[in-house]
This record gives structure tokens, C-alpha cells and sequence, in this order.
């Protein structure tokens, strides 16, 4: 008998950067709040691949909180991107990640840190992972990946006695968000004509 091969979770690998970056670009890219931020359509692919690498490297480090989904050839499916707050940088190191990503953003920076501030202040004020972004290639949608990595990194948060905590702005996805156990902490409309960005945070079980 043949054995079935199925797809695997695992920590990212630090030569997969560029590859997660894109893949995540690529899944969030119609995202309202991609759109809110990275107005123009043709700059706005790129614009997010250079800020995924940057927190990809800085903040999420692969193997850490980089999880990636892959089918049995390796080739990727899906990612996540979990930080665990409070930040486990230097003050060198948290300076060094901002001004990068304020070079990516440019004027829109403000913007990205009055998204911060709010999403924050409604987060668990104690040790706890942040789901920064989870994304499945378009072409491999609705097979359940972005489940199995939401569940897989909720496993690790479980194991550790930690919170979790998550913005969105697409409503479609609340409800996603809530059959795992998520509940809504707050929800903010940005400034600007921002989308309104509804922030869910789950204890641990």
C-alpha cells in the first residue's frame, strides 16, 4: 500500500524569507487594510513583500514565530507570523525595526502606527503571542491551511499558558476567527477613510 503524503507544518526556513514575504504579499494583497495603506495598485505588491521581510527578519524570525504550511514536495502553501509581546528586542533593535519599516511606508507610516497604538491598547497587558499576519496562496485556497496554522500556533500559545491576540478589518473573517475560540476585544475605525479594524484576542485553554 501507498503511503499518503500530506501537508506539513514547520518553522520557516531563514532562506524562505523572500518566498513567505511574497507568498503573504500575495494573499493579503486585497486586504482592506492593504489597500488603506498601499494605495496604489501597482506599487502595492511590492510594498508589502518589503515590509513582510522586514518583520519576517526582525521581529518574527523564522523558526520562532515564522510558520509555514507546505505540501509534500515542499512547495509553500501557507504562513503565519506570530510575535511574542512584549517585544523580545533591544531598544537598538526596536529602533533599527522602525525606521525600517517607517523607509517602507513613507507617508502612510502615521497611519500604520495609529493602527498600532489602537490595536494595542485593547491587546492582553501581559506575555502573549500576536498573530500578525496569516495568509494561503490564492491558488491553494479552500483546503483548510490557514485553519490548520491558526490551530497549530494556538496549540504552542496553549502549551505556554499564553493569550492571543489578532486584528482584522475584513468582517468576512470574524467569524472564522471566532469558531477558534476568539472574541472581540474592540474594533476602531482608523483614521483617514480607514477600515474599521476589529481587534479579537483569545486566553489560553
Amino acid at each position: 500500500m501507498t503511503a499518503v503524503r500530506t501537508a506539513a507544518i514547520r518553522g520557516a526556513r531563514r532562506t524562505e524569507v523572500a518566498a513567505v514575504a511574497e507568498l503573504l504579499a500575495a494573499a493579503m494583497a486585497e486586504d482592506p487594510l492593504s489597500r488603506w495603506l498601499h494605495p496604489v495598485p501597482e506599487w502595492r505588491l511590492a510594498e508589502l513583500r518589503g515590509s513582510f521581510e522586514v518583520e519576517i527578519e526582525r521581529v518574527c524570525r523564522p523558526a520562532l514565530g515564522a510558520h509555514v504550511l507546505v505540501d509534500p514536495d515542499g512547495a509553500l502553501l501557507a504562513a503565519a507570523l506570530w510575535t511574542p509581546l512584549p517585544y523580545r528586542l533591544s531598544w537598538l533593535q526596536q529602533a533599527r525595526l522602525r525606521t525600517a519599516l517607517r523607509g517602507l511606508h513613507g507617508e502612510r507610516d502615521p497611519y500604520l502606527q495609529h493602527v498600532s497604538a489602537a490595536t494595542f491598547t485593547a491587546a492582553p497587558q501581559r506575555p502573549h503571542w500576536h498573530l500578525l499576519a496569516i495568509g494561503t496562496d490564492p491558488a491553494a485556497r479552500g483546503h483548510g491551511h490557514g485553519r490548520a496554522l491558526l490551530d497549530f500556533g494556538i496549540a504552542r500559545a496553549d502549551a505556554e499558558g499564553l493569550p492571543t491576540h489578532l486584528e482584522t478589518t475584513e468582517p468576512a473573517r470574524i467569524g472564522f476567527y471566532a469558531r477558534a475560540g476568539y472574541r472581540i476585544a474592540a474594533e476602531v475605525d482608523l483614521p483617514y477613510g480607514g477600515p474599521r479594524s476589529t481587534i479579537l484576542c483569545r486566553e489560553a485553554s
